[in-house]
C-alpha cells in the first residue's frame, strides 16, 4: 500500500536520533556489538516495541505515532517506517523462518504506517520497509533482547 523509498537513500549512510526517541532498552540486556550504524539518513523520530508474533498497537504507541505526526506537519518531507522482527521462532525450516520473520516485519511496519496516515501524514509521504530479523540491536540470548529487536523504527528522512 505505501510507497518505496528513493534508491539513493537505501545507500545513504547514517542516522540521527532525535529527542522523541521512546524505547527503553530491556532489562539491561546489552546492544549487539558492533552493529553498524542503520543504513538510514535521516532522523530517527521513534521506536515502537511490539510482542513477540505481535503487531498490535496500544494507546502508548499510538501517541507517541501522533507526537511523530505531529512533528511531520511542522517539517514536512518524507516518514520511513522499519518493520523488524527478532530472529527466534519455533521449530521450522530456514525458508519459513525466513518467511514468517519478514511476514512480522511487514505486518509490524505496515500497522504503524496506516496509523501514521491516520493521524494526518499523507500517504504518499510514508515509505514502509520490511527488514525481518537482520538488523539486531540486542543480542538475543534472554527474552528481553528478544523484545528489544521486535520493533518498528521510524525516520525523518528530510
Amino acid at each position: 500500500t505505501f510507497g518505496a523509498p528513493p534508491t539513493d537513500i537505501e545507500a545513504a549512510q547514517g542516522a540521527g536520533s532525535s529527542p522523541m526517541t521512546s524505547f527503553a532498552e530491556p532489562g539491561g540486556i546489552a546492544p549487539v556489538a558492533g552493529t553498524p550504524a542503520p543504513q538510514v539518513a535521516g532522523d530517527r523520530a521513534a521506536i515502537i516495541g511490539f510482542k513477540g508474533g505481535s503487531a498490535r498497537l496500544n494507546a502508548a504507541d499510538r501517541g507517541r505515532i501522533r507526537q511523530v505526526a505531529s512533528l511531520y506537519r511542522q517539517r514536512g518531507g518524507a516518514i520511513r517506517v522499519e518493520g523488524h522482527a527478532s530472529s527466534r521462532t519455533k521449530d521450522m525450516d530456514p525458508v519459513r523462518h525466513q518467511m514468517v520473520n519478514f511476514d512480522i516485519s511487514l505486518n509490524r511496519a505496515n500497522v504503524v504506517a496506516r496509523e501514521l496516515v491516520r493521524a494526518g501524514v499523507p500517504e504518499s509521504a510514508v515509505f514502509v520497509a520490511a527488514m525481518s530479523d537482520t538488523r539486531p540491536i540486542y543480542y538475543e540470548v534472554m527474552p528481553a533482547g528478544d523484545a528489544g529487536n521486535q520493533r518498528v523504527e521510524i525516520y525523518f528522512l528530510n
